[in-house]
């Protein structure tokens, strides 16, 4: 029904190729490569993967799929078999890439954090406020990249991601702090942070900054 190809002609040997076409070949290059180390990296005769890539439909509209793979090897390396189960997630990244592209394009520095407190996203402005890029921010603990001072008597400010996780109260501070930036500036800011909280559920999933 998503490709237009018939069933039988999928369950016909070299079936697959019939739906390579329809697929990018930067994708085709991504699974060739998550399937070559899964391979690689077998236990006891075969291989567990997942991989994501998008597939044109028979409308011409590219659809997002996560397959998860088992995959059967024989003693010399040889694919012998594949089984798995595709799901469609075209929502779920729809969602995300909007969330990317809205995070990136407001005025305010924002960071965002999982439930234990480590950096899941950050934007171009915090970059530009902390010096901290973004391949090196991501997965380090908030309080290492956003490192807090009182002007008053220059004491450490704890990272106020720790205290909302931990009682999924929001936390708004309205005096200026400093921040210092990973080169030992210092810029002035004001910070709030937010819990990210699930419907019908009380325990943070992360923190917003």
């Amino acid at each position: 029904e998503i490709t237009g190809v018939d069933l039988d002609s999928l369950r016909a040997d070299h079936g697959v190729d019939r739906l390579r076409p329809r697929i990018p070949e930067s994708d085709r290059a991504r699974i060739r490569t998550s399937l070559a180390a899964a391979v690689a990296h077998r236990q006891d005769g075969h291989a567990d993967c997942s991989i994501e890539f998008r597939l044109r439909d028979v409308h011409g509209q590219l659809r997002w799929f996560r397959d998860s793979l088992r995959i059967l090897v024989d003693a010399d390396g040889t694919i012998a078999y594949i089984t798995g189960a595709i799901l469609e997630i075209t929502d779920t990244r729809l969602t995300s890439e909007h969330l990317r592209v809205t995070m990136h394009s407001i005025g305010d520095g924002v960071i965002s954090t999982d439930a234990s407190g480590q950096i899941t996203l950050i934007n171009p402005q915090a970059v530009a406020l902390t010096g901290w890029a973004t391949d090196e921010a991501l997965g380090q603990p908030a309080h290492k990249v956003l490192q807090l001072r009182i002007d008053a008597n220059d004491a450490p400010l704890p990272c106020q991601v720790t205290h909302v996780l931990e009682t999924g109260l929001a936390h708004r501070r309205d005096a200026i702090l400093s921040l210092i930036r990973r080169n030992g500036e210092r810029v002035p800011i004001a910070q709030s942070v937010f819990p990210i909280l699930m419907e019908g559920d009380s325990t943070p999933q992360g923190a917003v900054v």
